[in-house]
């Protein structure tokens, strides 16, 4: 599981998005965003990580989203 939350907002703008966008597209049900909150808001999160999640299909985006996470951590995933 990677949890790309913090690296998402810290390194805005690097080459890193060339990375963010990659494992988006191929490692969905690996990987999780989350806000940091109280460090960002979910807005600023939702915000940037619209460009990686648009092009995708919407079962890539909600296991980014959410599904993903729910799975490593053996919680139902509502439907």
């Amino acid at each position: 599981m990677l949890d790309l939350s913090l690296t998402l907002m810290k390194y805005a703008g690097s080459s890193i998005d060339l990375d963010i966008a990659f494992v988006t597209a191929q490692f969905d049900q690996r990987i999780s965003f989350g806000s940091d909150y109280p460090w960002y808001t979910p807005e600023a999160i939702e915000e940037r990580v619209a460009p990686f999640l648009d092009p995708l299909p919407r079962e890539k985006v909600e296991n980014c989203l959410s599904r993903s996470a729910l799975s490593f951590l053996n919680l139902p995933i509502g439907e």
